[in-house]
């Protein structure tokens, strides 16, 4: 019987759980980051810092009854004043999904790019078809979502064509 606790003792870690600092003792399979489930929901809703997801993306929380964002859409979503398109996505530059630095409004650089330190805003719009006067609407609607301040003004109007087109495709399942 001695030598049996024994093993089972030697098997078991101590742990400081990483939302309360608590110390706890389990065996190795069952250690884990968290010294119990409370802690580990706690952990990834409650703190307002998110968490790392299995992709590498920091997600964020979003509280009452909202389902958890990635916080590089939320600081784009911040800077746009508005909700990404289901046809927007957000790229790092630099290649690490949990670095979400931003440096103020999204400007465009020399290559065309909508940037904002480590953010760029991507956008994969495209209208139907080939007839002209539908592109150029969608060149407008472009212009109305991502130009300049007197581009914005001036082509407000066709705002919807781009934006319509993305809810149109996802309610298509494209």
């Amino acid at each position: 019987m001695d030598c049996k606790k024994a093993a089972t003792q030697s098997r078991k870690v101590t742990r400081d759980c990483e939302f309360c600092g608590v110390s706890y003792t389990r065996s190795l399979s069952q250690a884990g980051r968290f010294c119990s489930q409370t802690c580990h929901i706690a952990y990834r809703t409650g703190n307002g810092k998110g968490y790392l997801n299995e992709d590498g993306y920091r997600v964020i929380s979003q509280g009452g009854g909202k389902s958890a964002k990635g916080e590089h859409r939320l600081m784009i979503e911040q800077i746009l004043g508005r909700p990404l398109l289901p046809t927007e996505t957000v790229h790092h530059v630099n290649g690490v999904r949990h670095d979400n630095r931003t440096a103020g409004p999204l400007i465009m650089d020399e290559r065309g790019r909508l940037r904002s330190g480590n953010l760029e805003l991507w956008s994969h719009s495209h209208p139907r078809g080939q007839e002209v006067g539908p592109k150029l609407d969608h060149a407008r609607g472009l212009l109305a979502l991502y130009g300049t301040p007197e581009e914005r003004q001036q082509f407000a109007a066709y705002a919807h064509v781009v934006a319509g087109e993305a809810e149109d495709r996802e309610a298509q399942g494209r």
